[in-house]
């Protein structure tokens, strides 16, 4: 592989591994959303 495919290769690589912490930290953020609304109505914290 040249060195300008690997270094397309691993700006890819970087784009998409930040979408995907991206992903997961919306998850992350919703998944506290709700389980603090499930407290506050009391529901079952676990």
């Amino acid at each position: 592989m040249r060195r300008a495919q690997c270094t397309r290769l691993v700006r890819h690589l970087r784009d998409e591994a930040r979408a995907l912490k991206e992903v997961v930290a919306e998850q992350t953020l919703e998944l506290r959303l709700l389980k603090k609304n499930m407290i506050g109505d009391g529901g079952d914290p676990a």
